[in-house]
């Protein structure tokens, strides 16, 4: 099934308040007169207050208030059709904003495990180092719980939503379960009435107090405060008395029964417990892998395809989803548990992707190519000439005072953000693989920090984004990444030893026996592989394009700005490959 057709001319468009799907409407008849032929929008779903980009979700199932209305978007959409144009909507599916403003995030908070969207949410709720398992760590504050309690700075209030928590910013639910104590006292000082019989037995025992019981338990205490002025009046006094002077280890008590557990934001590299967008602390990684997620958010972009408004979607950050390949079947209406197929045909499908080294798109993926990244960074090598690049090294070099190695300085930086970045997911990484490594005799022989150093010098050695196995046997490509990677991890740590490296690529790849038998080997083969892109990127886009300068005009994102130059050879040796890696009809 091949896709709707997408000319070529795109025009980016960013969205936002400012700069509504009515305003683009206006610009149509100008666009065209350029000889644009497709509208690339910036994300339509509903954003955080204030957003100036759409890339951080709130409420996958409505559009951005913001930008307008399903019939602005139907307006704009027949216009574009008009003059010959077509739609091409950004998708966000790795992560969404992590604040109240989310509703699915809030009920999380409020509710933990027995919210219907904890799982949507890729949440690590057992952690390995066991401090706060069943909560999610929030690194939200400027200093430590202890010291804003002391100078005021935690508030406590009730409102029609229930119980609010307030922070020098944030606001927060509180969970229902929590304020049983609170809700005993306070029934001992009111009169007996009908509702608070009513929430005498919601109250449950402990063995009732699982599942459902706090949401219903949340309805029946906001009906009592409604309805009882008694019980309001003691409830009141309740909650108001938390926030006097001398409160301090009640409402410390209360903090610590929450299912969130409040933190420094210095401490979140360390003890975030969810998976972010590379560091980013307020957004938060999805589940898209399960179908229900997957569904939640894509149901109401698929219905523009459906209804001919949209006709293509370019992908964000599809390196941080853990099954690309499924992701994309489902998009294009073949995957396993998708929306129904839509009539009009799939939509054109391109990813934001990097590609590396001679690396090219999977050939299983449905998808009709990348944003341009590997494009761009051969364009300007289609301008250098390689005697006049190799006299500006020689200056650059005496001007740095040494000669300076693009690769080492990549891994050097990659080393810097597994370290300053991401201790806590590489903790993560390292008690999965423990388990694992008790069955391989050279891993097995390593003290478990020596085993923490084979598996976080193999992954600053990847010498690509990532790999994409989904189950065992990997491609011959994935196989050869890591090989190339345990083979750079063993060369720059010659005191460790080279077969414990071989060992951990067999378990990279799921290649044991022992390790094709064990669930928790895929799962951590698949993690590992949602986890490498994030290195890379921290350590090559975010700091090594910075600190080396042969010629900046080389230093794209997806280039390698130390290689040779081989002027327009390199240039015209790229194209567009995506009807040759698109599965046909």
């Amino acid at each position: 099934m091949r896709p709707t057709p997408v000319p070529g001319s795109a025009y980016r468009l960013q969205l936002h308040g400012g700069f509504s799907l009515s305003r683009v409407t206006g610009l149509v008849d100008y666009l065209t007169g350029l000889g644009i032929r497709t509208l690339y929008l910036s994300p339509l779903l509903q954003a955080r207050r204030g957003s100036s980009h759409g890339y951080d979700v709130t409420d996958p199932g409505r559009l951005w208030a913001d930008l307008g209305d399903q019939a602005e978007l139907e307006t704009l959409a027949r216009e574009a059709a008009g003059h010959g144009l077509t739609l091409l909507v950004d998708l966000v599916p790795n992560h969404m904003y992590a604040g109240t403003e989310n509703p699915w995030w809030a009920d999380v908070l409020e509710f933990g495990r027995d919210s219907p969207y904890a799982d949507s949410f890729d949440i690590d709720w057992t952690p390995a180092h066991g401090r706060f398992s069943g909560r999610v760590f929030l690194p939200l504050l400027d200093a430590q719980l202890e010291d804003l309690v002391d100078r005021g700075d935690v508030r406590w209030s009730m409102g029609s939503q229930g119980v609010r928590l307030h922070l020098p910013g944030p606001t927060l639910p509180v969970s229902p379960a929590s304020l049983v104590p609170l809700i005993e006292g306070a029934l001992t000082r009111a009169p007996r009435s009908f509702a608070t019989d009513r929430l005498r037995a919601a109250l449950g025992t402990p063995a009732e107090r699982t599942g459902p019981w706090s949401r219903r338990l949340k309805e029946v205490l906001g009906e009592a405060a409604g309805t009882d002025p008694h019980f309001a009046a003691r409830w009141e006094e309740t909650i108001a008395q938390l926030n006097l002077p001398g409160q301090r280890r009640a409402s410390l008590d209360l903090l610590g029964h929450q299912v969130y557990l409040l933190g420094p934001w210095r401490e979140a590299h360390q003890w975030v417990n969810y998976r972010r967008f590379f560091q980013v602390n307020d957004l938060v990684g999805m589940r898209v892998e399960d179908p229900a997620v997957f569904r939640a958010m894509h149901a109401l972009p698929l219905e523009w395809v459906a209804r001919g408004w949209v006709q293509g979607f370019r992908v964000d950050h599809i390196d941080g989803l853990r099954d690309p390949e499924e992701y994309l079947a489902r998009l294009s209406g073949r995957g396993t548990g998708e929306v129904p197929p839509r009539p009009t045909g799939r939509p054109y499908v391109v990813v934001e992707k990097i590609l590396l080294g001679g690396e090219h798109l999977p050939g299983r993926w449905e998808v009709d190519g990348t944003t341009g990244y590997d494009f761009l960074a051969s364009l300007p090598h289609g301008l250098v000439d390689p005697e006049g690049l190799q006299r500006l090294q020689e200056v650059y070099h005496r001007f740095v005072g040494e000669p300076l190695v693009y690769l080492e300085i990549v891994h050097a930086e990659k080393r810097r953000a597994l370290r300053e970045f991401f201790p806590g997911r590489l903790d993560r990484l390292h008690s999965q693989l423990l388990p694992l490594s008790r069955e391989i005799p050279e891993l097995a022989a390593l003290p478990p920090e020596a085993l923490r150093r084979v598996l976080s010098e193999t992954l600053a050695s990847y010498p690509r984004y990532r790999t994409y196995l989904r189950s065992p046997p990997a491609d011959p490509s994935d196989e050869e990444v890591v090989a190339r990677a345990v083979s750079e991890a063993s060369r720059w740590n010659p005191d460790l030893p080279p077969q414990a490296f071989r060992a951990l690529a067999k378990v990279l790849l799921v290649q044991r026996r022992e390790s094709g038998e064990d669930p928790r080997a895929l799962n951590f083969a698949l993690e590992v592989q949602q986890f490498t892109g994030g290195v890379m990127a921290k350590g090559t886009e975010d700091a090594a394009l910075y600190r080396y300068h042969r010629l900046v005009a080389l230093n794209e994102v997806g280039g390698d700005p130390a290689r040779p130059s081989r002027a327009s050879r390199s240039f015209t040796g790229t194209r567009p490959r995506p009807w040759r890696t698109t599965p046909g009809p």
